[in-house]
């Protein structure tokens, strides 16, 4: 298990106020690459695609946690020494431009489904 996951969890925080829920059994989906460790569940009912930069900030401005959670976020940044990024939109979809998705390694279910 990654030594950053290790020190989250260590920190003895609910997870689940900022989405990453615990669970007994880590049995992946169908699209779960092959050998991934499942650091946790995201606890929401659908996932949700940012395809524009205003998309992401409409879901930053509809979404924005309540006290109890920013007390979690706080908590987990002074543990971990992290700060927020300036441009998150940016850099993640920097990120997923330069990313090989052919790199991945899927389960054979995952091509069955996809075709």
């Amino acid at each position: 298990m990654d030594i950053t996951f290790q020190k989250l969890l260590s920190l003895g925080l609910d997870l689940e106020r900022v989405g990453l829920m615990q669970r007994e059994d880590n049995e992946g989906y169908f699209c779960t690459p092959r050998d991934a460790f499942l650091l946790g569940w995201a606890g929401v009912a659908q996932a949700r695609a940012f395809h524009t930069e205003q998309s992401f900030g409409e879901f930053l401005t509809e979404c924005r946690p309540d006290a109890e959670t920013r007390e979690v976020l706080e908590a987990i940044g002074r543990g971990l020494g992290i700060t927020p990024m300036p441009l998150p939109y940016k850099y993640l979809k920097e990120l997923q431009d330069s990313f090989d998705m052919g790199a991945v390694p899927y389960t054979e279910e995952y091509y069955e489904v996809i075709g």
